[in-house]
């Protein structure tokens, strides 16, 4: 199993800040909200709680794509009224700040106010004089826009009028990376992690460069020493994730799966990585608990289905696993998998028939399958039909030979897997 980016995993939208995924690093901030329609407000200080002006504030909501665009007052408050439920992103953004984000769920039924206090963290590394974040915000602003090569000259300007600003290196990186120059990125981003070692921005896109890179360690390196503590964005989270799931390393990916699930609720994706986590960790009543929570969000998803059948049966559920086998058929009927391993719990229970004819039906969809054809040999000699055994076998055999070895996984006796070679060998002979 690989756990791969999800309809939730990319979000193309171009800001000041490059993201990994549109990744961002945040400090902790999370709010549910009760309501179907909701009115947020908020006030956003700095790290000494007073109020900042003119922050950057985006509202976005995933599953409608609906997009609000503010900023505060001279007060550092703000207001917006939201519709649709489910979940928000809120993302705050000034110059001379670490960029942070919010995850709001909107649940219920009725409108009910909800305060925000957000506090964002001064950006190491720069020297904030009026003319320098005047420049800033017009180079990002470039950026935002896509004028890239008027965006870096601005920020190299910065960089050469000012030599200890060695955070604008940072930005620097975003315009190579954007224009996908990823060595010349990750050098800009080492500058600034030399620096400052845990600062989250640069740890986390220079991990992007070595995964475009294909240089998957060096990529886990970096996340690896980023403060799960300090990230509170779900989609990071789930995306780190997968990053460590693919490279087998279950239990540093269930921590960010589970913290994706704690923040956001409603995100199925992130319930279902930790389950697969634990699956692989042969944790399997674990795992059922996971599987449940993404299935209960989203029951129209077969391999959501698949994976709870499967962890049923692994916990001695039977019944409930080919309940949820013959669910996971009708939204996914061209999926060997589930008719194999459904066809394989009659099987294992000695009940042949039953077995047969659940194969058959998965023949319906899956015709041209070698698999199915050794599969379908083994339950017919188990069932003692010899004559339509030998027929599936030879089509096996047909449509891949080398497949004939799962066979004997089958049946232990010798005496049978003597006459099974002997049958198999005949037809190389014939057909060679």
């Amino acid at each position: 199993m690989r756990l791969k980016v999800t309809r939730r995993g990319f979000l193309s939208v171009r800001t000041g800040v490059v993201f990994l995924f549109i990744l961002v690093w945040l400090l902790p901030g999370y709010a549910l909200v009760q309501s179907g329609t909701g009115f947020i407000a908020g006030l956003v200080t700095d790290e000494h709680g007073q109020p900042l002006a003119e922050v950057k504030i985006r509202l976005y909501h995933l599953e409608s794509k609906t997009e609000i665009k503010i900023r505060t007052n001279n007060k550092g408050e703000w207001s917006a009224e939201i519709t649709p439920r489910g979940t928000w992103y809120l993302d705050f953004e000034k110059t001379g700040y670490e960029p942070r984000r919010v995850c709001v769920q909107v649940a219920g039924k009725q409108a009910r106010p909800s305060w925000l206090e957000t506090r964002l963290k001064n950006l190491e590394g720069l020297v904030m004089t009026e003319e320098i974040i005047q420049a800033l915000e017009k180079a990002n602003t470039l950026f935002s826009q896509g004028s890239l090569e008027e965006a870096f000259l601005i920020y190299q300007n910065i960089l050469t009028e000012s030599p200890d600003s060695y955070a604008i290196n940072y930005y620097l990186g975003n315009c190579y990376l954007e224009k996908e120059n990823y060595d010349q990125a990750i050098d800009c981003y080492q500058k600034v992690i030399d620096k400052n070692p845990q600062f989250g921005p640069g740890l986390i896109s220079l991990g992007n460069c070595y995964l475009k890179k294909k240089e998957i360690e060096k990529a886990i390196a970096c996340y690896q020493r980023l403060d799960i503590n300090r990230i509170e964005d779900p989609q990071l989270l789930y995306q780190i994730g997968i990053v460590f799931f693919n490279r087998w390393l279950f239990s540093p990916a269930l921590k960010y799966f589970q913290k994706a699930a704690k923040l956001d609720t409603l995100y199925d994706e992130a319930w279902f990585g930790a389950g697969a986590c634990l699956e692989k960790q042969e944790k399997w009543l674990q795992a059922l608990h996971f599987y449940n929570k993404a299935l209960k969000i989203n029951t129209e998803n077969a391999e959501y289905w698949k994976s709870v059948a499967h962890a049923e049966f692994k916990v001695g559920n039977t019944v409930s696993s080919i309940d949820a086998y013959e669910e996971a058929s009708k939204l996914d009927p061209t999926d060997k998998e589930i008719w194999l391993n459904w066809s394989f719990i009659y099987f294992e229970q000695g009940d042949y028939e039953k077995a047969i004819d659940t194969l058959l039906n998965g023949f319906k969809d899956v015709p041209d399958d070698a698999e199915f054809f050794y599969r379908m040999t083994v339950y017919l000699i188990e069932g003692g039909r010899f004559k339509e055994a030998f027929n599936y076998l030879e089509n096996a055999l047909i449509l891949d030979f080398d497949g004939h070895a799962a066979l004997f996984d089958f049946f232990p006796k010798i005496e049978t897997q003597k006459a099974l070679f002997k049958i198999i060998e005949q037809f190389r002979k014939d057909n060679s």
